[in-house]
């Protein structure tokens, strides 16, 4: 029997996705090869449908995620969605996608959100650590800072260590994943639009959209 993986997607899924939508769309299409995948949405699952193609979605509302989770062998779960699923669905093993740092960005931001903010995004972290059964991030640097937090959070320690040194069994890198298909557009239209000369190197500074 096929084993089900649902996915609680963190953001909208459609034609034009932000980051953390795009990410769990394409770990729904890896995972899709060897198991039954869900991909849970919280926006209209028509338009989510139209976007995530052969990987089937599910419409969800915050508060109705353990009737989604039914018949789940395991889940995975991000951003402060997660915290809807560790309240609602305790039974069901879960591994808490952090590749998105969101409480350190959000510190950037501080003087304009106020502190409620990294209050609320500290606890969202905290509670992941404490909760989750595994843990993803997208890269080696990401790696050594979340083991650091696994071992404040006591997640670390003479238990699993000794047979575990390398923490395998508990976090994994899991680069951030785009589709396979190449990029379609024209680059040096591109460079003119934002009117930049038609050679040499670009610097980018932002996210993925």
């Amino acid at each position: 029997m096929t084993r089900r993986v649902v996915i609680l997607a963190p953001e909208p899924i459609r034609p034009k996705m932000a980051g953390m939508g795009i990410r769990a769309l394409e770990l729904a299409r890896v995972l899709r090869s060897e198991f039954d995948v869900r991909l849970l949405v919280g926006n209209d699952p028509a338009e989510a449908a139209s976007a995530a193609g052969d990987v089937p979605v599910v419409a969800v509302t915050p508060g109705h995620l353990a009737a989604a989770a039914l018949n789940a062998d395991a889940a995975i779960v991000s951003g402060h969605a997660a915290n809807w699923w560790f309240h609602q669905v305790p039974g069901v093993p879960v591994a808490a996608d952090l590749y998105d740092p969101f409480f350190v960005e959000n510190l950037h931001y501080a003087s304009t959100l106020g502190e409620a903010t990294a209050f609320h995004d500290r606890a969202t972290l905290d509670l992941a650590l404490a909760r989750a059964d595994f843990f993803l991030c997208a890269s080696a640097e990401q790696r050594l800072f979340y083991a650091g937090g696994l071992y404040t959070a006591g997640r670390v320690g003479p238990r699993n260590f000794p047979t575990d040194p390398t923490l395998s069994g508990l976090l994994a890198v899991v680069p951030f994943g785009v589709p396979g298909e190449p990029a379609s557009g024209d680059r040096a239209a591109g460079r003119r639009l934002l009117n930049v000369p038609p050679e040499g190197p670009l610097v980018f500074f932002g996210g993925i959209y």
